[in-house]
């Protein structure tokens, strides 16, 4: 199950720790709100006392990371990534594409998220942390290149994931032929070299064609 790093949470603490008393000198003031937030959210996902289902933790994890991404007074998360055959010291990353879970060949994950909070500024962290994307469906970029059907069930936005990418200049088409590339946020994540879509509006139940080229 995803869950906060207990090691890479402590270093972003201490360090944070030490920033927040550095600037303290220097502007006379403590600021040290959004530490605690965060602190207490790691505590709830990775302390086992209570039972969180999909969607809380899914939640918890999106104000997380936007959360640290988007404080002032937070450091941002160090993301180590496990390389499955050569085992690399933690927290170095020497080339782009070092320590990368997603597999070397192209293809396009998509989902739907499970709530309305989600957007643009909370997923794209949680999809750059290690094991998001694990068991949600994908498919090639032949097969969207041809056009498919997707079923959706939830009421969010819906998402997709072009892995091997390094561009953010695609064409996208409903069933009528129509462009639909505006209704998305695409924006390109060059430490997983993968390109995220993002819907800019909320989708409810039902089946939806696309048709994806890059």
């Amino acid at each position: 199950m995803l869950t906060v790093n207990d090691k890479n949470h402590t270093s972003l603490v201490i360090g944070s720790i030490e920033r927040i008393y550095n600037r303290s000198k220097i502007y006379g003031k403590l600021k040290i709100k959004n530490l605690y937030f965060i602190d207490i959210i790691a505590n709830l996902l990775n302390g086992g006392c209570i039972t969180l289902t999909s969607e809380q933790i899914n939640g918890l994890l999106s104000i997380y990371y936007a959360t640290t991404f988007q404080s002032d007074e937070i450091c941002r998360p160090t993301i180590c990534k496990t390389y499955q055959s050569t085992a690399r010291p933690a927290f170095i990353q020497a080339e782009a594409e070092d320590c990368n879970d997603f597999p070397k060949f192209p293809k396009i994950y998509y989902w739907q998220e499970t709530t309305t909070t989600a957007n643009l500024a909370s997923i794209e962290p949680l999809v750059d942390n290690n094991g998001y994307v694990d068991g949600k469906s994908s498919d090639t970029y032949e097969s969207f290149n041809t056009g498919r059907t997707i079923a959706y069930s939830n009421i969010g936005r819906i998402c997709f994931l072009a892995t091997e990418s390094t561009t953010t200049t695609y064409t996208m088409y409903d069933i009528m032929g129509n462009s639909v590339a505006d209704a998305f946020d695409i924006v390109l994540i060059p430490l997983i070299n993968s390109t995220l879509f993002v819907s800019k509006n909320i989708y409810s139940h039902g089946d939806i064609y696309f048709k994806i080229k890059k």
